[in-house]
């Protein structure tokens, strides 16, 4: 292939490119900011080359006018955007879990700086967010990621789609699911903190002679530390049916435009 020929496929490759560094800006493992930059902008280009040349995605794309390649480029982009955004969804949902608990535990003071979003987090909310990304690694998401993305193609080709109130609402009915998944996984151990509560009040109301506030903390966060030992064993098969359910919606989303 010489130069002429080589040249003729630099349109699609900025296509997919965009669409991948949409996907790879948002979802897990691969968005990841300890992840250095030029080895994002590697996987980014090696991906992109193995879809056109390996699986000869955007053949059909032809001579386009400027304006038309930065409108197509955009949209690719929002595409990628969109599909990466409803896989982290989950895992901010797991993460909202830790985030409602740190405070009912007694962790409400005890924060670490989240390197992905560079913000300072409580320490459950972490625990949770690296669990989550354990168990995605486990089920090999990270692969079928790469599949789903490559699968994307056949569902909606490239530069062939408006941005629609569909898009935008399954973008909106996926960011309210978050807040079920974040209850599910809290509730068991919230409603095992608030017995404990209650039980501390009542103790407190019999015995007025024993300083319950010295003790409480001890036992607030005892108690929600063994919850959690109790409970965490079976959030596993929730936690692989959410994740695979979320790279099943990110190519769902694409069916809306």
């Amino acid at each position: 292939m010489d130069a002429s020929q080589l040249f003729d496929h630099y349109l699609p490759f900025i296509f997919i490119t965009a669409r991948v560094s949409g996907l790879f800006l948002l979802s897990p493992v691969y968005g990841a900011a300890m992840i250095p930059a030029r080895l994002k902008a590697a996987l980014v280009i090696v991906v992109s080359l193995v879809l056109h040349f390996g699986m000869n995605v955007g053949s059909e794309i032809v001579t386009l006018d400027t304006s038309v390649i930065v409108q197509y480029g955009i949209r690719e982009f929002i595409t990628g955007v969109g599909m990466g955004m409803i896989v982290s969804l989950t895992f901010h949902a797991v993460g909202l879990a830790g985030a409602v608990l740190a405070p009912q535990m007694g962790f409400a003071m005890s924060e670490v700086v989240d390197p992905q979003s560079q913000s300072s987090v409580s320490v459950l909310s972490s625990f949770f967010y690296l669990i989550s990304l354990a168990f995605f690694v486990a089920i090999d998401g990270h692969l079928i990621l790469i599949r789903a993305l490559a699968e994307s193609y056949k569902l909606l080709p490239l530069g062939q789609w408006v941005l629609s109130d569909g898009f935008v609402g399954f973008l909106m009915k996926a960011g309210s699911g978050m807040f079920v998944i974040a209850f599910t996984i809290s509730a068991p151990i919230l409603a095992v903190v608030l017995f404990v509560n209650a039980g501390m009040s009542m103790m407190a109301r019999a015995v007025p002679q024993m300083n319950i506030f010295v003790v409480g903390f001890i036992i607030m966060i005892s108690s929600g530390l063994v919850a959690m030992a109790l409970f965490l064993p079976y959030y596993g098969a929730y936690l692989s049916e959410r994740l695979i359910g979320a790279m099943e919606q990110m190519l769902w989303l694409l069916k809306t435009v």
